[in-house]
């Protein structure tokens, strides 16, 4: 310091009180100490002071980056779940998809029933055909036999 600022400065500290100047000496050599760090505590690589700022940038860039990949990421997703079906709209459909399902097995398991049905009439038919022809056979054996009786019996005399 300088003559001049030594008087200045003593000229105003003249009116203190002994206790607040020790309080304020005290303060702005614990300030200076804080302010004047040691040369060590200031020593950065040099790497840092030379890339530091642009080592940021990238850092920060890449956040950036990531971050709007994820919101483009999201935004898709809400566009796909626009095209998603309803959870009522697909339960509805696929109870009427299942009340007809059972209705085709009901109708299957009727269906197998008279298959059966018509199998059994078939075979009736055929045995009712075979029957039948048995009958003409006989019927036409009796004609014959008739025929052949009626040409053997004699004639009653007509008076």
């Amino acid at each position: 310091m300088s003559d001049k600022d030594e008087k200045g400065l003593c000229a105003s500290v003249n009116g203190m009180h002994p206790e607040t100047l020790k309080l304020l000496v005290a303060a702005v050599v614990n300030e200076h100490k804080t302010i004047a760090p040691k040369s060590e505590e200031l020593h950065t690589p040099w790497w840092i002071k030379v890339f530091g700022s642009a080592l940021v940038v990238i850092i920060f860039s890449v956040i950036g980056g990531a971050f709007q990949q994820c919101f483009s990421n999201i935004n898709e997703l809400r566009s796909y779940q626009e095209k998603f079906v309803k959870l009522e709209e697909y339960n509805s459909r696929m109870s009427s998809q299942w009340a007809t399902i059972k209705e085709v097995q009901t109708n299957q398991t009727k269906m197998a029933g008279l298959e059966e049905r018509v199998k059994t009439a078939e075979a009736q038919v055929k045995k009712l055909e075979s029957d039948l022809q048995t009958a003409k056979d006989e019927a036409s054996k009796l004609r014959e036999r008739v025929t052949v009786l009626e040409k053997a019996k004699p004639t009653p005399p007509t008076d």
